[in-house]
């Protein structure tokens, strides 16, 4: 009995070879391992979605997950058959040319000696900081407050970083709810500046939104 297998991607459009294989032949029936040939990588975006593999065997086999984000029928499947896989979204905030996680889907063959891996690596969402383009200060000054739109979460928030150049605004910081921009501003007239706010994620990439103060 043969033990070669062929596995495409037939999602519309893509018609490309995604990987060609041999399904390994293990020894051992112990399943607290995976065990064989890890099959190639499929990157995903962010966003939930599907994609199929077409299996080409000539015996019995199924596709399960390890990770609960990662959906598979799970079913036994005939020789020659088509499954799809399913993702669900990535909220995580990192770089979109970082990888957010990994998951595996097992195939393995009906007589429970052969498992091999394909391992999918799913994106994670942007950083998105928001600021209001303009905001006007009265003439009198006074504590001022902007509202920050965000996907960052609380120890993301708690690093960000905000600054102003200039003299005549002062105690910047952000707000305990972690979305209100707070400061100070002297009493003035006929005259603007910018604040920035910019958060630098673990890998360096800085995302950076402004607004520009007018008295």
């Amino acid at each position: 009995m043969k033990k070669d297998s062929l596995i495409k991607r037939t999602q519309a459009g893509a018609g490309l070879l995604l990987l060609a294989a041999f399904l390994l032949v293990s020894c051992s029936k112990d399943r607290s391992a995976i065990a064989g040939r890890n099959l190639g990588t499929v990157v995903v975006d962010a966003a939930p979605g599907a994609f199929p593999l077409r299996i080409r065997t000539d015996v019995k086999w199924r596709a399960c997950a390890t990770d609960s984000w990662l959906q598979v029928g799970g079913q036994w499947m005939e020789a020659d058959d088509v499954c799809r896989i399913d993702y669900a979204s990535n909220e995580s905030v990192v770089g979109d040319i970082r990888f957010a996680r990994a998951g595996n889907v097992l195939f393995e063959t009906a007589d429970g000696l052969q498992v091999d891996t394909l391992l999918v690596l799913q994106r994670g969402a942007m950083p998105f900081l928001s600021l209001t383009a303009s905001y006007e200060i009265p003439e009198e000054g006074g504590d001022c407050s902007l509202t920050l739109d965000t996907n960052l979460g609380d120890r993301q928030r708690a690093a960000l970083s905000l600054r102003c150049e200039t003299k005549w605004i002062h105690d910047l910081r952000l707000g305990a709810d972690g979305r209100s921009i707070l400061f100070s501003a002297e009493e003035g007239e006929g005259r603007s500046t910018v604040l920035y706010v910019e958060y630098t994620d673990v890998f360096g990439q800085v995302t950076t939104t402004s607004c520009t103060l007018n008295q």
